[in-house]
């Protein structure tokens, strides 16, 4: 058959791929003070599942030095309100 190629028929890729985006996650990283700041409005993104917090580098970009484990690092590592309404909304 001309066209199927060996992936399949359409409807068998579209399947597929149906599938595969329902069982893929979208995990940003937050490694910039830019990012930090934009967590609300990347977190409106119906891709986006949730967040990585990269605090090694996201302390560097920020001009504080490497992270350290001190309580201002510490805090900003933490789960922000923002995240946790995109958990609520997602049931």
């Amino acid at each position: 058959m001309l066209g199927q190629g060996r992936y399949g028929t359409k409807s068998r890729r579209t399947a597929y791929f149906d599938d595969e985006n329902r069982r893929t996650a979208c995990y940003p990283m937050v490694e910039t003070a830019a990012a930090l700041r934009d967590l609300a409005e990347i977190l409106k993104s119906p891709l986006v599942d949730g967040i990585f917090v990269g605090p090694s580098d996201l302390s560097l970009t920020r001009g504080r030095g490497r992270y350290r484990f001190s309580s201002e690092d510490q805090a900003t590592s933490r789960p922000s309100p923002h995240c946790a309404k995109k958990q609520e909304n997602r049931g």
